[in-house]
């Protein structure tokens, strides 16, 4: 019964750490999704100016993978949407978004979440999230994401996932009852799937009797008498039971146990009753204890047997048995665990009688030669090794094996190990894809679509995250001069290719660790990170207009066009974005001032100059 009650404290303890898990997933979820509700915020504002539509929403919301956007006004009013039919409806009438009065009526800036709730018009699960609209006209940008999305992210810190993953033998069976509802919500796969202490009885009435039960118990569940051990924990209620009769087989150690009692109850008859056969007697006995001192040690071509026509001539049937079933527990577990899954294997180090077992699929998921088998067959290596493995552990739970990702549990008590490795190379590489293809949808979202550089929201985002990582920095702001003239003479097409020219040049001057963006218009930006000097950066800047009115000759020529530079470096005064910015386009204002196809670079005095 002492193993029931450590193998239900391990599932409660991976119940505990899943809890975590759980939260910290959320709460990177509730993150990831208000940052994509700000980026669709910032993306329908820049394209205000083509109209705010349905259609557009709807390709909006498929770009960034949300289940639909509403954009409501002052009165809670659905005034835009992705999904047409929910437009005019108020959101004071509908439950699940209520929450969200103070958002919309402007009386809150503090963004809302809120799980398991149900879409504004469907009966599907969704989780809303709510934020503060920069739109003209619009109070509160709403999304609604799928609640898949979050379970997704969640399943395997499920208590049904936690439960389903761990190996029992047919006799023995692992649950969890949820106390609201009286449903079994995760049960070990390879046995009977339903839980019945007597016939017609209610999920409440099951509740009720599961929790009546304070210690270890014999019941008969589903038709057989089990031991049972129970343990409550939060809203769930869990379970082991095991068949009465396996009680009773013993372990090795509990066998070995039952020989030492056999032998000393034989060593009392040989002194109370049997003198007349004692030379018989000691001979079997000293003759057993050698052959199960070398069984220990790993010695399985051995057979017990008794010399002389006595009682031990059952005893030594009795050991031949046990031999066999200690010779083939690898064998055992390796058919388990293949009718369970392939990709997980279990391992068992019994340190006091000096033997290791585990099943046939361990090395091939470890990458383990048989060589290396050989010399993890000492129980202190074995240790070891496992030691090692879970020291380069990442901050998921998986340990990377040449071009596989495993995940290793490993339990130790007194005088044992043991543990589950499970292959998760699909799900960590699935995991790699979602987030690739995130980085994609953010890169789309952040860059201009004429010039190919970053966009004014990729620049400002990019810069603020160097300005973490960097002390020192320095951005130049670039404007063509008279640039209005060729979209006056040559048409807006002919600019649009002075544009793109333009962020080519830009490119090819500088290298892949400054930040080039496009403000807007025929204005650019180039953010330099660490210390330059202010001189490199004149005579970088000298050289710069230099080779613009090389490769814009045409237009030097006809329009008078050049190109004018504001510098603003990162100082203890200037460590902002926004300041930063300002700084800049006050010294373009100076270098446009001072007759254009000029730099300058940013002092104090310039604000009164202005």
């Amino acid at each position: 019964m002492a193993a029931l009650d450590a193998e239900l404290s391990q599932v409660v303890n991976q119940y505990e750490q899943s809890k975590k898990s759980i939260k910290e997933e959320k709460e990177e979820f509730k993150k990831n999704y208000i940052q994509k509700a700000y980026s669709i915020d910032k993306t329908i504002q820049e394209g205000i100016n083509g109209g705010i539509t349905s259609y557009r929403l709807f390709r909006i919301k498929e770009l960034i993978g949300v289940e639909e956007i509403h954009l409501i006004d002052k009165q809670g009013e659905i005034v835009y949407s992705s999904e047409e039919k929910v437009i005019g409806k108020n959101l004071n009438d509908v439950k699940d978004y209520q929450v969200f009065e103070k958002l919309f009526k402007g009386e809150s800036d503090q963004d809302i979440v809120q799980f398991h709730k149900k879409s504004i018009d469907t009966d599907e699960e969704r989780i809303l999230f709510g934020i503060k609209s920069s739109i003209d006209g619009i109070s509160m940008l709403g999304i609604e994401v799928n609640q898949k999305s979050l379970d997704s992210v969640t399943k395997d810190y499920s208590v049904d996932s936690i439960i389903s993953k761990i190996p029992t033998i047919e006799e023995e069976t692992i649950f969890a009852v949820d106390r609201r509802t009286g449903e079994i919500c995760g049960i070990t796969q390879n046995n009977n799937q339903k839980l019945v202490f007597k016939e017609g009885e209610s999920a409440a009435e099951l509740v009720k009797r599961l929790e009546s039960f304070q210690s270890n118990i014999s019941i008969k569940i589903n038709g057989k008498l089990r031991h049972l051990k129970i343990q409550v924990v939060d809203n769930y209620i869990f379970g082991i039971y095991i068949d009465s009769h396996q009680v009773y087989k013993g372990t090795p150690k509990e066998i070995g146990i039952l020989i030492v009692s056999l032998l000393f109850v034989g060593f009392l008859i040989y002194h109370i009753v049997i003198l007349a056969v004692r030379k018989f007697v000691l001979d079997d006995l000293k003759e057993i204890d050698n052959k199960i001192q070398s069984l220990l040690v790993g010695e399985y071509n051995i057979q017990f047997e008794s010399k002389y026509p006595t009682e031990f001539q059952e005893l030594s049937t009795v050991l031949n048995r046990w031999k066999w079933s200690y010779e083939h527990k690898s064998e055992r577990m390796s058919r388990m665990i293949r009718n369970i899954d392939i990709n997980i294997a279990v391992f068992e180090c019994l340190v006091n009688v000096n033997l290791v077992f585990f099943s046939d699929n361990f090395p091939k998921l470890l990458n383990i030669s048989e060589k290396e088998m050989r010399l993890l067959s000492n129980p202190a290596r074995f240790e070891q090794y496992l030691d090692k493995l879970l020291s380069n552990m990442d901050k998921n739970g998986t340990i990377k094996i040449g071009d596989c990702y495993i995940e290793i549990k490993v339990f130790k008590e007194e005088g044992q190990v043991y543990g589950i490795v499970v292959d998760k190379t699909k799900d960590v590489l699935e995991m790699k894809q979602i987030e690739n293809r995130l980085a994609i949808t953010e890169q789309k979202i952040y860059q201009d679509r004429m010039s190919g550089v970053y966009n004014r929201e990729g620049l400002e985002v990019l810069v603020d995250k160097a300005l973490q990582e960097w002390k020192d920095g320095v951005l130049l702001i670039f404007d063509i001069d008279n640039f209005k003239a060729i979209n006056d003479n040559e048409g807006h097409p002919k600019g649009d290719e002075v544009i793109i020219k333009f962020a080519s040049f830009l490119k090819k001057n500088y290298t892949n660790t400054e930040i080039i963006g496009r403000m807007g218009g025929d204005e650019f930006a180039v953010y330099i990170k660490g210390m330059v000097s202010k001189e490199l950066i004149q005579r970088q800047c000298g050289i710069l207009l230099k080779e613009f009115r090389e490769e814009f000759e045409e237009y030097v020529q006809k329009y008078h066009i050049s190109a004018s530079i504001g510098i603003s470096y990162v100082d203890d005064n200037t460590s902002t974005y926004e300041r930063l910015y300002h700084n800049a386009d006050m010294a373009l204002y100076v270098a446009k001032n001072r007759g254009k196809n000029d730099y300058c670079i940013y002092d104090k005095g310039m604000e009164e100059i202005k």
